[in-house]
C-alpha cells in the first residue's frame, strides 16, 4: 500500500497476501464509520483497490490457488463462514449460526479450520469447504482462548497459539493433542506455519520464535523488540523473517542466523498507549 496513505486516521489490519504475491486482502475502515470495516483487495501491479464485503472483522485466508477468499461475517448476531469466488465475483455462505472467527484453508483447499467462540470460550472446529462434515477438535468450557489456527504443511495437524502461553499441535483425524510447546512466558499471539515444516510465532513476551512442527524443538528466538510482538511473517523461501510490535516497530531478520538486518517504524509519529508492555 502506498506509504502516503498510512496516516489517514483509519483502521487497517489482518493483511493476507495472495499465494502468487500479486494481491493483498486486508480489512479497512477507509470511507466508512470508524468501527465498521470492509475487505479490500489491493493489486500490486495496477495499484487498484477493490472493495468486497462489509461487517468482516477477523482474519482471512486465500485458497491455495488464489481464486477464493475465506472469512467470517456477522449477520443477525452470528459470525458465519463465507467464501468469495473471484472468477464468479460472488460470495457464498457455508455455515449457519456458527459463531466462527479466524478461519483458514487446508493446504489442499478442501478443509477449513476455525475458532468457535461462545460465552467467552474458544474451541477448534473443522468443516469442509462446502459446509459439510462439521467436527470439533476440542470441547472446552473454561474460557480457553485460541488465536488464528493454521494447518501443518501436510494438512494432518492444526497448530494454535493462545492466551495460555503455549503453542498447541492437534491431529485432525483423531482430535488428539500431539504436543504443547511452552517456554514463552506470556500470551502467544500469532503462529505461521511455513512449507519447510517450521512454526513461526510472536508473543507478548516481546519475542518471536521458531520451532519445528515434528518435534516441537525451538530452532531460534528473536529478541530485540521493546513491546508486545503482535505479528510475524516469513518470505516464501523462508530466508527472511519479519516481526511487528505494538509500538509500531518492524524488524527484519535472517532466518539462518537470527541476526537483525533492518529496523524501522511502520507508522512514523505513532505512540503506543501506556497499556503496552514495558
Amino acid at each position: 500500500m502506498p506509504l502516503d496513505e498510512v496516516n489517514e486516521g483509519i483502521l487497517e489490519y489482518f493483511p493476507a497476501l495472495s499465494p502468487d504475491g500479486r494481491k493483498l486482502a486486508y480489512l479497512t475502515s477507509e470511507n466508512q464509520d470508524y468501527a465498521i470495516t470492509v475487505i479490500k483487495i489491493y493489486d500490486f501491479e495496477t495499484g487498484e483497490k477493490k472493495e468486497l464485503e462489509r461487517t468482516v472483522n477477523t482474519r482471512m485466508s486465500w485458497s491455495p490457488d488464489g481464486k477464493q477468499l475465506l472469512y467470517t461475517r456477522n449477520k443477525g448476531g452470528f459470525s458465519d463462514l463465507y467464501i468469495h469466488d473471484f472468477e464468479a465475483d460472488k460470495e457464498r455462505r457455508i455455515s449457519a449460526n456458527l459463531r466462527a472467527k479466524d478461519p483458514a484453508f487446508s493446504p489442499d483447499g478442501e478443509r477449513i479450520v476455525f475458532v468457535h467462540n461462545e460465552d467467552g470460550t474458544h474451541n477448534l472446529g473443522l468443516i469442509n469447504r462446502d459446509g459439510t462434515n462439521l467436527t470439533y477438535l476440542t470441547n472446552n468450557n473454561d474460557a480457553t482462548q485460541y488465536y488464528a489456527p493454521r494447518f501443518s504443511p501436510d494438512g494432518n495437524q492444526v497448530i494454535t497459539s493462545g492466551r495460555d502461553k503455549n503453542i498447541r499441535v492437534w491431529n485432525t483425524k483423531d482430535a488428539k493433542q500431539v504436543r504443547a510447546i511452552g517456554g514463552f512466558g506470556d500470551e502467544v499471539y500469532r503462529v505461521l506455519v511455513a512449507k519447510d515444516g517450521k512454526v513461526y510465532s510472536s508473543s507478548a513476551a516481546k519475542t518471536a520464535r521458531v520451532h519445528t512442527v515434528g518435534d516441537g524443538k525451538q530452532v531460534r528466538s528473536l529478541a530485540g523488540h521493546k513491546d508486545w510482538v503482535y505479528s510475524v511473517a516469513v518470505t516464501p523461501d523462508s530466508k527472511l523473517i519479519a516481526t511487528g510490535s505494538y509500538d509500531g516497530e518492524i524488524r527484519i531478520w535472517n532466518a539462518a542466523d537470527g541476526k537483525g538486518t533492518v529496523t524501522f517504524v511502520a507508522a512514523p509519529g505513532y505512540k503506543a498507549p501506556k497499556t503496552a508492555a514495558k
